[in-house]
């Protein structure tokens, strides 16, 4: 239930932060569509990728030791600790993208996007269910557009 409030204010604060900065440089530059889609993901990036995926990291390590006193097999716990690393991994890709721009957005956004939509796939019938899942694979497709919209080898 965290995770769900936490991402619809993620959301918020993506929007806002945007339009804002979108608004406080329409005197200098027209906002153009490469430049709203630069903006957008100036913002989603540390806050989606690098907030959200880092809880989801301590998510996964929360339930780790909260199941390691159940009867769980020895290789599904290690698959779990695996997805928790890359969770970690992307959510310190996410944080770097507040520096880096241009191709390393391109990697970072490809990369997230491999995983989370493969990891809704693998769970298929699951990722029907839980929202979560489908938010996954909305945001990497969001991510993408974006992505396309914002050209980084212009």
């Amino acid at each position: 239930m965290w995770m769900r409030r936490l991402a619809v204010l993620n959301q918020v604060i993506v929007v806002l932060g945007s339009v804002t900065q979108l608004l406080a440089g329409m005197r200098s530059e027209p906002p153009t569509k490469r430049r709203i889609a630069e903006n957008l993901l100036s913002w989603s990036l540390p806050l989606n990728l690098g907030v959200l995926e880092t809880f989801f990291f301590v998510r996964h390590v929360i339930r780790k030791r909260a199941g390691a006193e159940g009867s769980g097999e020895a290789g599904e716990d290690r698959v779990r600790s695996e997805v928790a690393v890359a969770h970690l991994a992307f959510g310190v890709l996410g944080f770097l993208a507040v520096r880096f721009r241009g191709m390393f957005w391109f990697a970072t956004i490809v990369g997230q996007a491999i995983l989370l939509i493969g990891i809704a796939t693998v769970n298929g019938r699951d990722a029907l269910k839980n929202k979560m899942y489908l938010f996954d694979v909305l945001m990497s497709l969001a991510h993408l557009g974006l992505l396309k919209a914002y050209d980084p080898q212009e």
